[in-house]
């Protein structure tokens, strides 16, 4: 009997090292060399066909949803830009630096705003007409989506005109305080300049005269300030406005492009009502025809037989 050694105690070893992780997966995955069953081809084909069932939803569906929540997150910006229009229209003596700045970024955010949603529908209306062109699309699909990509259009727009609006009135309310306080303010100086010639000496009425032109200085710099506001409020209602033109060229087209859409369905519904009158008339012809072959037989039947007895007495 040859010398043999066990190999049981390494088996085990190896065996309790594996995780259940690693021995489930060693047990789950068929060998390179098996053969698939029948069974295995029967659910291949049956997740081939889910994943084939399962389809997207189309691109307007996204599109809608993208823009319904651009505008949903728009409304509480604007409830608080008119607050804080209001607060900054109202007479006061502190510094509004800070409430200026808080305004100018909440505009600047309101645009971008606009102009996402301004992008996604004019991204809608680029995928639909190369869906259209490539024919993607069915026709009521393709009617779906201009359909979605016009009340897009229209609600943007509405929204963007009401913004438009706000800053208007906002902007003539500003340029009114600004042609009132300089009017405001001279006849501040001349008062104090009469309270000065009156009641100080010429020392002081020069420390007063300098304190005058410091609190000119700071006017002028508060009107340069104010002039700024304007202008980017002016800067912000022209994008808005342009935007604004934009959204309009999209709802044109779109009614154009409706419109030769039900110009077609007219001419090719009047088209097929000429078609059928021309085939019902078509067949009426076919059925007379085998009518009148078998009346034309008859008469040359007749006519044979009219001329049989005309020649008959000859030939007897």
């Amino acid at each position: 009997m040859g010398v043999t050694r066990s190999r049981t105690l390494l088996f085990l070893s190896i065996r309790d090292s594996l995780t259940p992780g690693t021995q489930s997966n060693a047990l789950s995955t068929p060998l390179l060399h098996d053969a698939p069953t029948s069974e295995d081809v029967y659910f291949d084909d049956v997740r081939d066909e889910v994943a084939l069932d399962v389809s997207l939803p189309p691109a307007w569906v996204d599109a809608t949803e993208q823009v319904d929540a651009i505008l949903s997150a728009m409304i509480p910006k604007l409830a608080q830009l008119d607050r804080l229009h209001a607060q900054h229209l109202l007479p006061s003596f502190d510094d509004k630096s800070d409430q200026k700045r808080v305004i100018e970024d909440l505009t600047d955010d309101i645009t971008q705003d606009f102009r996402r949603a301004s992008e996604q529908v004019a991204k809608l209306a680029k995928q639909t007409t190369e869906a259209l062109r490539s024919k993607r699309l069915s026709k009521p699909e393709v009617t779906a989506a201009r359909n979605a990509q016009t009340a897009l259009a229209t609600r943007v727009q509405h929204m963007s005109s009401v913004f438009r609006q706000k800053q208007s009135t906002y902007l003539r309310k500003l340029q009114g305080m600004e042609i009132q306080e300089p009017q405001k303010r001279e006849a501040w100086l001349l008062d104090d300049e009469d309270s000065v010639r009156d009641d100080v000496a010429l020392s002081k009425q020069w420390q007063q005269s300098e304190q005058t032109l410091i609190d000119t200085n700071d006017g002028l710099q508060e009107i340069q300030e104010r002039d700024r506001e304007v202008q980017q409020i002016a800067t912000s209602i022209a994008e808005l406005a342009q935007l604004f033109q934009d959204l309009n060229v999209l709802v044109i087209e779109q009614g154009s492009m409706l419109d030769r859409v039900d110009y077609n369905i007219d001419s090719m519904a009047r088209d097929m009502q000429q078609s059928s009158a021309e085939l019902g008339r078509a067949m009426r012809y076919q059925v007379g025809a085998g009518r009148r072959a078998l009346i034309l037989l008859l008469l040359l039947c007749i006519a044979l037989l009219v001329a049989i007895l005309i020649i008959r007495p000859f030939f007897r």
